[in-house]
């Protein structure tokens, strides 16, 4: 494993940057657009798009290609299980988290994110700090989320 970002403190907050791109690729789904983009920013974009309930566009995120991703669900379970996974998050949860790590597997193909936020703690009910894990995969030209993306 290669890890190529660490911080902390950290947000998981799209800048203004990171809007602009988002805007961007809404308009027609052109994952050229996302071609230069690295693991946390396709998070960070798709923690946005679930948040503000753009599941359109959370599910273009989610890589389709069945060498990689071992469930795929259809729009419409995507929509049900977003809701349920998502529908309890705020902004908040984002907002505020502790050491944010970025690794890519050596065969440069899978990625992780994972942080610690107390936020997303409390919502889910967990009294102890735990670490929560979004996976990505390399798909055609970008990376893409590995469904479901969270382990905890």
């Amino acid at each position: 494993m290669i890890n190529i970002f660490k911080s902390d403190p950290c947000t998981l907050l799209l800048t203004g940057a990171e809007q602009e791109i988002y805007d961007s690729f809404v308009v027609e789904y052109d994952s050229n657009i996302l071609a230069e983009a690295d693991p946390l920013l396709i998070c960070k974009l798709y923690l946005h798009a679930m948040q503000t309930n753009d599941t359109d566009t959370g599910y273009q995120l989610v890589s389709k290609d069945q060498k990689y991703a071992t469930y795929i669900p259809s729009k419409d379970e995507f929509l049900i299980e977003s809701f349920f996974h998502y529908g309890k998050l705020s902004e908040e949860a984002y907002e505020e988290c502790h050491d944010l790590k970025v690794t890519v597997g050596k065969d440069g193909i899978y990625a992780t994110v994972s942080w610690i936020s107390r936020e997303i703690e409390k919502v889910k009910g967990q009294k102890d700090s735990s670490r929560f894990t979004f996976k990505l995969v390399k798909d055609e030209n970008s990376w893409k989320v590995l469904y479901p993306p969270f382990n905890s």
